[in-house]
């Protein structure tokens, strides 16, 4: 019960710094005092006293707002106590005496108060006696200005024994103040408003106009230049027949919307055969093959004068004749719309950067 209410005595007090508006990279030298107690001490029915008065020195750099590194001198108290060691009751009256080096986090929570956490190994001394435990710390500081600041600070140190102590655990929880030295505050939020504060103060004077950009939306006119090459297999036709059929209506549908589209455009529609069967008939099959592709663009509103159709039977082959896949190739009709300009509306952004007068 004694041991809760000294941890809740210090949950109290930083509790009331946490109210107060935290310290920056810098080194700093602090004193404490405050209270220390003992665990595992005072031996059942033996009068004894495991309370005492701590103090302390302490040193420390922060290599930044969040981490450094703090060694600290503490007087842990003098006890008049007892323990039990194998079976026995031992005695002990001596001063407790610690010297820790921790590296130390800090948390930044408001303007000028910080909650730190320590960690690291501690020298621990009485009588001639002496071992290195791990001792451990946690606390809060507040900025009083930037120079000074005010911390409560519980610290633990864990089991030491020795030759006359077996099990010991000490506490210290303590009120320091620290005087920082060089560049600025102690405390990581300090800092950060300290900054905050001087980018107020170096302000200019007069207020400084940023140029206003404006994006004008603008429609200009291009020349573009169009070409393109259609090949029609012969499924566009019944077999043995020069009559164009559904689908290959349907194929030539798009060839068809460029030519409505550009008026300007021509198309040029070339009939081809495979070397199957005399040249002469072949020829005669591409030449109708390439007017019934003519007709039906005709039909479809584009002017006669625009169209041209030829046919030239087995002698333009893309493919081998010797393979029925390379023949089937080679019965074809090509429609060709040469290279025409025409112009073309796009739209184009400009910016403009309006500067004040000063």
């Amino acid at each position: 019960m004694k041991k809760l209410s000294k941890i809740m005595c210090a949950v109290v007090a930083a509790s009331g710094l946490a109210a107060a508006p935290s310290i920056a990279a810098t080194t700093y030298v602090g004193a404490k005092v405050g209270v220390g107690w003992l665990d595992s001490a005072c031996v059942s029915g033996e009068k004894c006293d495991d309370d005492a008065i701590g103090a302390g020195i302490y040193s420390g750099y922060n290599f930044n707002d969040k981490f450094g590194i703090e060694l600290s001198s503490d007087f842990l108290g003098d006890y008049k106590t007892s323990f039990s060691k194998n079976g026995t009751t031992a005695a002990f009256s001596d001063p407790l005496i610690a010297i820790s080096l921790t590296p130390m986090y800090r948390l930044p929570v408001e303007q000028e108060f910080d909650v730190f956490f320590k960690a690291g190994p501690a020298y621990i001394s009485h009588g001639g006696e002496d071992d290195v435990v791990l001792s451990a710390g946690i606390g809060v500081e507040k900025q009083l200005s930037s120079d000074w600041a005010l911390r409560v600070e519980y610290q633990y140190f864990d089991d030491f024994d020795d030759n006359f102590v077996q099990d010991l655990n000490s506490n210290l929880l303590s009120v320091g103040v620290s005087y920082n030295f060089g560049t600025g505050n102690t405390t990581a939020s300090a800092a950060a408003a300290a900054a905050s504060a001087v980018a107020v103060t170096q302000a200019p004077s007069e207020s400084i106009t940023e140029p206003a950009a404006v994006v004008v939306e603008e429609k200009t006119t291009v020349v573009v230049t169009k070409a393109q090459t259609e090949s029609y297999s012969q499924e566009m036709f019944a077999t043995n027949s020069t009559e164009l059929s559904t689908d290959g209506k349907i194929a030539l549908q798009p060839l068809v919307e460029v030519l409505k589209a550009h008026p300007q455009s021509t198309v040029v529609v070339v009939g081809h055969t495979d070397s199957t069967g005399a040249a002469e008939y072949n020829m005669m099959v591409s030449k109708k093959r390439a007017a019934a592709v003519a007709a039906h663009i005709e039909e479809q509103g584009i002017a006669a004068d625009r169209i041209t159709a030829t046919g030239e039977g087995e002698e333009n082959p893309v493919a081998s004749n010797d393979t029925a896949e390379g023949r089937a190739q080679n019965r074809r009709v090509d429609a060709t719309i040469p290279g025409f300009e025409y112009q073309q509306e796009v739209k184009v952004e400009e910016v403009i950067v309006e500067t004040a007068e000063q």
